[in-house]
């Protein structure tokens, strides 16, 4: 049976290499192919695209595993890559890869990491089993998790940060986009899968304002039909904290929804 490829993004980066290469030792002997690289935490270079470019192909990760320290997992520009990273690899895989999360020297629990990690597992190297428990639920097929919406990024240093959304069933009557932070510069509307070279936007808005939950958000909205096979893209220059999206701001009963990238 061929081993299932796990890789490791290690928040504490190189001068840690010595921790890294020794649970890694352990999860080789538990029967994984490991391979490992060193988070970089520069968001301006889109460094994130590193670990992308092997996890987006099945034939070099089947698994996903970040371990990292309590000052990692609590800093927002770490947060805010792991995120945009998590996000982006679903649109280019064709589906999920499972995510664990093994918290060196602290206890982490799912509400405390951003909301793209909510549904992971989370271990603890306090805990003399967590390899084991790894191995267990590494051989268990995850539930996939079902949403009302589709939320993607793309990204590459040439084109920018693009945020994909639609709706995951039926059609939206129009989309809106919005930050609290950072700077939305472009829109379109295309297939879903890629932001389009070419695109006609419907009744095009710029700069609205909204505040929701005590936050304001920046959005921009367009009227074009938006369904299942369809995507509302933005640009956005930045890490927003929060966003929000969802079917255009005119419809008496659109639904919106507040995501946490940090």
């Amino acid at each position: 049976m061929a081993k299932k490829k796990l890789w490791i993004s290690y928040l504490p980066g190189p001068e840690k290499e010595a921790n890294l290469k020794a649970f890694g030792g352990q999860l080789d002997k538990y029967g994984f192919s490991v391979s490992a690289g060193f988070w970089d935490d520069d968001l301006k270079k889109l460094a994130w695209i590193n670990h992308r470019e092997v996890l987006e192909d099945p034939s070099q990760a089947d698994m996903w595993l970040i371990a990292g320290e309590k000052e990692q997992f609590e800093k927002d520009s770490i947060r805010y890559g792991l995120s945009v990273l998590k996000l982006s690899i679903e649109p280019r895989r064709k589906g999920d890869i499972p995510v664990f999360v093994l918290a060196q020297g602290f206890s982490l629990k799912p509400e405390d990491l951003p909301l793209a990690f909510r549904d992971v597992e989370i271990f603890s190297d306090s805990d003399p089993g967590w390899v084991a428990k790894l191995v267990a639920k590494a051989h268990k097929k995850a539930e996939a998790v079902e949403y009302p919406y589709r939320f993607f990024v793309h990204a590459h240093e040439y084109f920018g940060q693009w945020f994909e959304v639609g709706p995951s069933g039926g059609k939206w009557n129009g989309a809106m986009f919005g930050v609290d932070d950072g700077e939305i510069t472009h829109h379109a509307v295309g297939p879903k899968g890629f932001p389009p070279e070419k695109s006609v936007v419907e009744y095009s808005l710029r700069g609205l304002k909204a505040e929701l939950g005590g936050v304001e958000y920046t959005a921009w909205a367009v009227q074009n039909k938006i369904d299942e096979n369809a995507s509302y893209y933005v640009k956005v220059v930045g890490s927003p904290k929060k966003v929000i999206f969802g079917e255009h701001p005119g419809e008496e009963d659109a639904e919106v929804f507040v995501y946490d990238m940090v």
